[in-house]
């Protein structure tokens, strides 16, 4: 058998040469020896299927929510349709099929499922196309509509509300308000705060970039309020993990410098001079950090005073944790890696988990993905704001039925 009938044969074994390849294999087989090429033949009629090849094979049926089914412990996918698949010669050696993708919903059962949900087919929806729907409805229904969050519904509202205030989105703003407000309890007195917390981080995140501090030297700063003194010198901390107070501390058990910034703030006193606010820094946090200087004096008097009566202040409407979270969520879009990583160990420092901190990243994300389809699409704005007073009547009748059952 010659050299280039053997090359032919073996590209048609891989399953990766094309039709027209395997055919003259076979042609070429016919006039060599028999017995040779038919072993060869049927080697490659068990190769992978070609790239274009398609095996719809579907078991189960679609789940409500329409996420991937989860594999059997043998490694077979249950509920799901198997794709387009290319046959590679890893996939042929192996013996395996790569995971199988469940088809998405049409457009059909995305309507049917907002309609059950919401009691109407938001405009916003309408207007996407058919490819990005189902995946774009599955992440707003998975993570803003979804009860069993980490984060519960009226913090998602506040974070959402102060996402779309500093976008600016008229949209969304009106959307987390009346959402936030008339299913989610949030007070006028919490959604002014989330959204002064909002001005607030984008004022900061204005100065701190413009002010283009080397972000190393930032980070060691920040290593110096949230890092325990006795770990900052190299010592053992105590039973608890935490460190003690350095001598000279002000703040009965606290043991960073950020535990100092975190205790109850005296409103009734108020810097008037940079040189106070330099001094008041010094005793908060035991030093007075570079990115507090550099803010022109005439600005830092009053942005000290704003940051130290509603970011640091525990009389707030809102928790230290929910504050955190909003700022933390709006400085993840603007974005400002400086805020971020400032109000990321802010919000670790105050309880928030892992899972919360990536959900409030996720929330600002949903709302500048939606603020760019409605103000992209032009929807009219008068007509949208009847939409969601219709959503908000039905969602909260829907509560107020479950709360009756539930008894």
């Amino acid at each position: 058998m010659s050299l280039k009938v053997w090359m032919i044969a073996l590209v048609a074994c891989l399953g990766v040469g094309t039709a027209e390849a395997r055919d003259t294999g076979k042609s070429a087989g016919n006039t060599e020896s028999s017995s040779d090429m038919s072993s060869d033949t049927s080697s490659g009629s068990t190769s992978g299927v070609s790239s274009d090849t398609t095996s719809d094979t579907t078991s189960g049926t679609t789940s409500d929510m329409g996420a991937p089914e989860t594999e059997t412990s043998s490694g077979a996918t249950t509920g799901a349709t198997t794709g387009a698949t290319t046959g590679t010669a890893a996939d042929t050696t192996a013996g395996t099929a790569a995971p199988a993708m469940k088809a998405a919903m049409t457009p059909a059962e995305v309507e049917r499922q907002a309609r059950k949900m919401l009691g109407t087919y938001p405009m916003m929806f309408k207007s996407m196309p058919p490819e990005a729907l189902a995946g774009a409805w599955q992440e707003f229904k998975n993570l803003q509509l979804n009860p069993d969050t980490a984060l519960n519904g009226k913090i998602k509202e506040l974070i959402g509300a102060a996402v779309a205030a500093q976008i600016p989105c008229h949209y969304c703003s009106y959307f987390h308000k009346k959402v936030g407000m008339d299913v989610n309890g949030v007070s006028q007195r919490e959604l002014n705060e989330a959204i002064a917390l909002s001005a607030h981080t984008r004022n900061w995140s204005t100065l701190l970039n413009g002010v283009t501090m080397e972000r190393a030297a930032f980070i060691n700063e920040l290593d110096r309020i949230f890092t325990p003194p006795r770990r900052q010198a190299g010592l053992p901390e105590d039973s608890a993990g935490q460190g003690a107070m350095p001598e000279g501390g002000t703040a009965s058990g606290a043991t960073t410098p950020a535990d100092r910034a975190a205790q109850p703030v005296n409103q009734a006193k108020m810097a008037t001079t940079p040189d106070e606010v330099y001094a008041e820094s010094r005793a908060m946090f035991g030093f007075v950090p570079t990115f507090i200087r550099q803010i022109a004096p005439n600005a830092i008097v009053g942005a000290w005073n704003e940051l130290k009566g509603l970011e640091f202040n525990e009389s707030t409407a809102l928790s230290s944790k929910d504050k955190a979270l909003v700022m933390f969520a709006v400085s993840s879009q603007i974005p400002c890696q400086y805020c971020m990583e400032f109000n990321m160990r802010g919000a670790r420092k105050v309880g928030a988990t892992e899972v919360e901190i990536q959900e409030a990243i996720a929330i600002a994300g949903v709302v500048r993905h939606w603020s760019t389809v409605l103000n992209g699409q032009m929807i009219n704005e008068a007509a949208f704001r009847r939409e969601v007073d219709q959503i908000s009547r039905f969602v909260k009748n829907a509560k107020k039925s479950q709360d009756v059952s539930a008894r």
